[in-house]
């Protein structure tokens, strides 16, 4: 079961590689009976200039549309590898990874973190994943909620990744209408504007994100040769733990989902995605955030 798993994770990672960098399909909207009749009766009229496009989005064309009458809108369509890889993941930390539900050495773990935020006992490469907690969740944010559109409200999503990471956010990117349309600064809200958008925020984001290894002394482990111990001990730790399995798995498929949102942002900022932009935001965690800096 867990390969059959982990093999759902990794097709669900292909759909979103090999989609989320396709060039937007043009389209014309489905003309009702009710449309069709009022054309007819209608003389022709010159083309407009402008075209309407849909919105690129990765899984785009991997979606499920209900069925919706004449009179009503469509329904909103759901992305199948985000869901996809939202059950996977449940399934995954509740039925197959390694280690027991709420064990004691967990249960310790956890007080432990919380009691010594800065300085817990625990393995350095695993403290290290930790904190890249307080950093993929807000580099999402600035990637999502600029042009953000769907039946779900972004917010409450977004920030509940802080502290659920993908649990929290799966529904919002199953349901999310992916937007390449251009904005301004004029079109997001006060926090968006003012923070997310800031340089500022990007600066010292990517200045966190780069005093992550020191702070949790794994630059130090690397510089004194003690990274095999370190790798040897996290190995443990994730095949004990089912906190630490289930946190790692979640804060990679974070990472992941920033950098397969980075080609989106870029067109809605009529930036075009380049191989070296993809290439840097294909670094985990610190990729993303050097975008932020970096766009326009």
């Amino acid at each position: 079961m867990k390969l059959f798993v982990l093999l759902g994770l990794s097709v669900c990672c292909c759909f979103l590689g090999c989609s989320a960098f396709a060039p937007p399909q043009s389209f014309q909207p489905k003309q009702t009976a009710s449309t069709r009749k009022s054309s007819l009766s209608r003389p022709l009229s010159p083309p407009s200039l402008g075209t309407t496009t849909r919105s690129h989005a990765p899984f785009a064309s991997m979606s499920l549309k209900a069925a919706s009458s004449d009179s009503e809108s469509p329904n909103p369509s759901i992305s199948l590898p985000y869901a996809g890889l939202w059950v996977a993941l449940i399934v995954f930390a509740f039925a197959l990874a390694p280690g027991e539900l709420n064990s004691q050495a967990d249960t310790a773990l956890i007080a432990e973190l919380v009691a010594n935020p800065l300085t817990p006992d625990t393995n350095d490469l695993w403290f290290t994943v930790w904190n890249c907690f307080t950093i993929v969740p807000l580099a999402l944010a600035a990637l999502l909620l600029p042009g953000s559109r769907g039946p779900l409200p972004s917010t409450p999503f977004i920030w509940g990744s802080a502290f659920l990471g993908y649990f929290a956010l799966g529904p919002l990117m199953a349901t999310r209408e992916p937007s390449d349309s251009a904005i301004s600064r004029s079109d997001c809200g006060f926090f968006t504007r003012n923070v997310l958008e800031s340089k500022v925020f990007a600066a010292l984001l990517t200045l966190l994100t780069l005093s992550i290894p020191v702070t949790t002394h794994l630059a130090a482990d690397i510089a004194s040769g003690q990274l095999p111990a370190v790798l040897s001990g996290f190995e443990e730790l994730f095949a004990s733990s089912r906190f630490v399995s289930v946190a790692t798995a979640d804060i990679s498929v974070l990472s992941l989902l920033a950098a397969f949102l980075v080609p989106e942002d870029m067109r809605r900022r009529n930036m075009e995605p380049s191989s070296a932009f993809i290439a840097l935001a294909a670094v985990p965690v610190l990729g993303p955030c050097l975008y932020l800096l970096l766009r326009e």
